[in-house]
């Protein structure tokens, strides 16, 4: 399985969570759940065609919240995709070291379309993917507005 995007709560948070309070636990666990269904949206977004074409929709249909929990002194959620139900998700987010044989298991022959036609083949050298994160990028892409989400949420919090 991927790595799923994490929002953690940064160390001066979560080595002060017994002693903050409630309504400010409940904030940063509140911007959390915000933070990582915007996470899904983009990663949907990027899995629907602004990063990867739509194939099967089986990745797409991978992505999910797990929400908030708070453990100890620490309050951790994430959003994942890929998994045993789509493997070669990883091989998307993070590409592949070149060309790779690709074999026939189940049947004898792998069957493919190319121009238009069919092709079978008991083996194929496939060139190798580059790297088109969706999930990674995901976290680049917006850690600077969760960071001032989590301080904002902290700021009413103890307002």
């Amino acid at each position: 399985m991927m790595p799923a995007v994490s929002a953690e709560i940064s160390e001066t948070f979560t080595e002060n969570v017994p002693r903050i309070g409630a309504r400010v636990l409940e904030a940063l666990t509140g911007a959390m759940s915000a933070n990582m269904a915007r996470e899904e949206g983009v990663i949907q977004g990027k899995l629907s065609g602004e990063v990867l074409k739509i194939g099967s929709g089986r990745l797409l249909g991978t992505v999910a919240v797990n929400p908030p929990a708070v453990t100890g002194d620490l309050i951790e959620g994430s959003v994942q995709a890929g998994g045993p139900e789509a493997p070669w998700g990883v091989f998307q987010e993070y590409g592949t070291d070149g060309p790779y044989t690709i074999e026939a298991k189940v049947a004898k022959v792998l069957a493919f379309q190319v121009g238009g036609e069919t092709v079978f083949a008991r083996r194929v050298t496939h060139p190798g993917l580059i790297a088109r994160s969706f999930m990674g990028s995901t976290a680049d892409e917006l850690r600077e507005q969760e960071a001032e989400d989590y301080q904002a949420a902290v700021a009413a919090a103890l307002a």
